[in-house]
């Protein structure tokens, strides 16, 4: 196995295919969790009790002194990987005692002296944490590892990601920030990409163009003597040259390294990149494909994932339908074709989308199965799976935990993801602390002004800060097509004694036919709202915006 191939999915494939794992899906699972944490750069957050309910699906009273699966399983999976070990020729895989930090040593090639920009990085290392920044040895062990795959995809777009490359010199700090900004920035573009599963990221000296897919080339560029400095990124087609796309990021001159708000800045730049309504997804539907049937399986997936995102008709509904059960009857049974049609049936389900299929919730349920049988972690999976989830009445409250949280871990800086999340965590598992940090987490993100993105925000206001707070999130969430947005800022104008506000509220209502406040709460409860939100909330909505008026 060459170096720039050992991705997650070739390890565990690898891994697997020895027979050290045998049958048990319990270290299949194992193993892809702690690979995929140490990739994120959270292998030193790993804890037992995590394992457990992300893994295992413990529930959260579980207790690692009374239950002994975590160290039994993580005792054998160290012995499998002994097991491994002895016989495997690509690379070695160990996992230290007392941690859950993976290591991951190649064996084709002895050890080479570090490169003088990989010794400043060390240096580096040792500056910033006596600066108060938090460094892992998980980040370490990233640098000296193979993070992102160079093996080409034959199904989507490849982006050749080129290493991050500085122009001019800094006026301060010269060395420090020009040999270890490009190495943080490359580390920034590659755990973003990789959460996107519309493109497929390899390095840049390997050569895709035999593949038949689309190939693009993403370049950061530091222009540090300009005024003022800025992080340029470039989306260029391989095969002319030609740039696609150019986004300008804003650094100070003072700069000693790249500051949490230009990595805020980066993820969301690489989101408008690769996510599915981004630049590369959207040019590869109209790209050159020698690839015919990978193009047709590729625009059918972005025609599915689009509908959602733009709410279109009904009558666009049905070649989605159409396309998405042709590609699985022809074989391309791969776990996002699978997902997005059990997405389509649940749909159904709800009554959202016309009747196609007579027990929409068997047929989504039996596709999730398929889907988690071939990867369990793939995000478009997991999506469903919430979705189903989040249906079933009454709810398994574990199951939608773990699946927030294996989908917290797929895509952790993924705005659209966090949002879904966010959202299930305080409306549905009534974890608001979690809700606001990951709704934190997504604005500073994506500082975006659509309204369902502060609905976290408000209820948390709402429950837990002062009502001029609340009333004042109130005017970004508000959206006159969603009852939920409209009887929590309905809530928050009588909080805060905004007669005016309320009225206007209450006349938008009327047009959804909701009249009274017995209204009110039966359009909460049908959304199978947490009963301890909709208690709150329903106090609000009683009180009287005119004995609550604030200067």
């Amino acid at each position: 196995m060459q170096k720039n191939q050992l991705d997650i999915e070739n390890i565990i494939q690898a891994v697997t295919a020895s027979g050290c794992l045998g049958n048990s899906q319990r270290q299949k699972k194992l193993l892809d969790y702690i690979l995929r944490e140490n990739h994120a750069q959270r292998g030193d957050r790993i804890k037992a009790y995590s394992i457990a309910l992300d893994v295992f699906g413990r529930g959260e009273n579980f207790d690692n002194s009374t239950d002994s699966i975590v160290r039994v399983e993580m005792h054998k999976l160290r012995k499998n990987l002994a097991k491994f070990n002895a016989h495997a020729k690509g690379f070695n895989l160990a996992i230290p005692k007392a941690t859950y930090l993976i290591i991951i040593k190649e064996l084709e090639k002895s050890t080479p002296t570090l490169s003088r920009a990989k010794r400043v990085f060390f240096l580096f290392l040792i500056f910033i944490t006596g600066s108060g920044v938090i460094v892992t040895t998980s980040q370490v062990i990233s640098k000296l590892t193979p993070s992102s795959t160079a093996q080409c995809s034959k199904t989507i777009p490849n982006i050749a990601l080129h290493p991050t490359k500085i122009i001019g010199g800094t006026t301060k700090n010269t060395d420090i920030f020009e040999e270890t900004s490009p190495l943080i920035i490359d580390n920034i573009l590659q755990t973003s990409l990789a959460q996107y599963t519309m493109v497929n990221v390899v390095t840049q000296k390997t050569n895709c163009s035999k593949t038949g897919t689309p190939v693009y080339i993403l370049k950061a560029i530091i222009f540090s003597k300009a005024s003022p400095p800025y992080i340029s990124i470039l989306v260029q087609e391989k095969k002319n040259k030609s740039i696609i796309s150019s986004y300008d990021l804003q650094i100070s001159q003072d700069q000693t390294t790249i500051s949490q708000e230009n990595t805020w800045e980066l993820y969301n730049t690489m989101s408008l990149i690769a996510y599915t309504t981004g630049i590369i997804p959207k040019h590869a539907t109209t790209a050159q494909w020698n690839a015919r049937g990978a193009k047709d399986v590729y625009s059918c997936q972005m025609l599915a994932r689009n509908y959602y995102i733009s709410r279109k008709s009904d009558d666009t509904y049905w070649p989605v339908v159409n396309c998405l059960q042709d590609i699985i009857k022809q074989g391309n049974q791969t776990p996002d074709i699978l997902g997005l049609l059990a997405t389509f049936y649940l749909n159904q389900a709800r009554g959202k989308q016309p009747q196609y299929i007579d027990d929409p919730i068997e047929s989504a349920k039996q596709l999730i199965k398929k889907s988690a049988e071939i990867n369990p972690f793939n995000p478009t999976t997991l999506a469903a799976k919430l979705r189903l989830e989040i249906y079933n009445i009454p709810r398994n409250i574990g199951e939608i935990t773990y699946t927030v949280k294996a989908l917290e871990r797929a895509h952790p800086y993924a705005p659209n993801t966090l949002n879904i999340t966010s959202q299930v965590s305080g409306f549905i598992l009534d974890d608001w602390e979690h809700a606001k940090r990951t709704s934190d987490l997504m604005l500073a993100i994506n500082k975006s002004s659509r309204q369902r993105h502060y609905y976290v925000q408000l209820a948390y206001a709402l429950l837990n800060a002062s009502p001029k707070e609340a009333y004042q999130i109130s005017k970004n969430a508000y959206d006159p097509s969603s009852r939920l947005s409209l009887l929590m800022c309905l809530a928050a104008a009588n909080n805060y004694g905004q007669r005016d506000k309320a009225d206007q509220y209450k006349k938008d209502l009327k047009k959804m036919n909701l009249h009274t406040i017995d209204d009110y709460i039966t359009a909460l409860k049908q959304r199978n709202l947490h009963p301890n939100f909709i208690k709150e909330i329903a106090e609000l909505l009683r009180t009287n915006p005119n004995q609550n008026h604030m200067p």
